[in-house]
């Protein structure tokens, strides 16, 4: 209905949001369940004539909403969840083992070229944002050369980075296309990035390690394929968008952890040490603290900035008080004064 304007959107720059703000969180969410939905679907070789008919309906609808959410992200994480249900099945397996050497060099050259083009695509939609996303990552790698081992320390990107940023465009001019993407950030839209740059090298490389070590020895069978196919789509969308904030979206990725850790092969070390309790032990641990840390962050996020709307003045604020780290410029078009102060819209006064 909000594609139809029947709705309202949250979101002044998007028509279909849902209940979310950003279209990003919609598309998320429909993405998991619509690879449950086909994990569903291909798993159960046992179908009546009207539930396979239901879920294949359901399939569209949940591939149309997708689709005019406008989310990038969701298309590039559903596509990824899809492929893991892909690639895990026997019957692909199979096929593929049949494929001569040389067809299978042709199809993945022909892979390449389309994610290239589909690349070009996505960006085309909305360069803007790929290069506010290009200055966020610039600025945060400087950032994170300075406290590379430990990191900043929890809940430090958001004045952190704004401040950096200041200072970015403080030391020297700068091009427009930095200047008109430069708005205030409260996350990295990566969290792996924003993990790297609160927590440090150590914490990243570890949580590589457990992944790695959680994903290797998995027994294929129906509940594993649908924990990577969720934890796969999950790690992908964090890629390009802030899922940390969203505390369902971690629990649905612990799900997914769970899912995968009873079904793998134990690794039996010396004195017999049966390492799959461990996981789990470990997979509940990280999802209690993980809960705790997130509800203290999204407070803290929530703080942190503010916005108000009095007698026609909109006022963007936070706890920073940037103005003392670049001087403001007053652009005036079409009798709409805008003043940005560290590149954050600090007042817009409608005449």
């Amino acid at each position: 209905m909000q594609y139809w304007e029947l709705l309202r959107s949250k979101n002044a720059y998007f028509k279909v949001t849902g209940s979310f703000f950003s279209p990003n969180y919609l598309g998320i969410y429909i993405s998991l369940v619509l690879i449950v939905s086909i994990w569903h679907l291909v798993s159960n070789k046992s179908f009546n004539v009207k539930k396979l008919v239901l879920i294949i309906i359901m399939i569209v609808l949940f591939l149309s909403v997708i689709v005019m959410s406008n989310s990038r992200t969701s298309w590039i994480a559903v596509l990824s969840g899809t492929s893991v249900l892909f690639f895990t099945s026997n019957k692909s397996n199979r096929w593929l083992k049949m494929i001569p050497n040389i067809v299978k060099t042709g199809i993945l050259f022909l892979l390449l070229v389309i994610c290239i083009l589909i690349g070009q695509f996505l960006y085309s939609l909305k360069p803007e944002s790929v290069r506010g996303r290009v200055l966020i990552t610039k600025i945060t790698f400087d950032e994170i050369a300075k406290k590379p081992i430990y990191g900043h320390g929890l809940f430090t990107f958001a004045k952190g980075y704004n401040i950096a940023k200041a200072e970015y465009f403080m030391n020297e001019d700068r091009s427009w296309e930095e200047v008109e993407v430069a708005s205030y950030v409260y996350t990295a839209f990566n969290d792996y990035l924003l993990l790297w740059y609160e927590l440090g090298s150590l914490t990243l490389l570890l949580f590589i390690i457990f992944m790695i070590f959680l994903l290797s020895r998995v027994e294929i069978n129906a509940q594993s394929r649908l924990g990577m196919a969720l934890i796969t789509c999950i790690s992908v969308s964090s890629l390009f968008h802030s899922s940390i904030n969203e505390t369902t979206l971690v629990l649905m990725g612990l799900f997914g952890i769970g899912l995968v850790s009873i079904n793998r092969r134990a690794i039996y070390l010396p004195y017999i040490i049966n390492l799959k309790p461990m996981v789990i032990v470990i997979a509940v641990l990280i999802g209690l603290i993980g809960s705790s840390v997130l509800s203290r962050k999204l407070v803290s996020i929530n703080d942190f900035k503010s916005a108000f709307k009095k007698k026609g003045k909109y006022l963007w604020k936070n706890s920073l008080n940037c103005s003392r780290y670049l001087k403001t410029i007053e652009i005036q078009i079409s009798g709409l004064e805008v003043c940005y102060t560290n590149m954050v819209i600090k007042k817009m006064v409608m005449y």
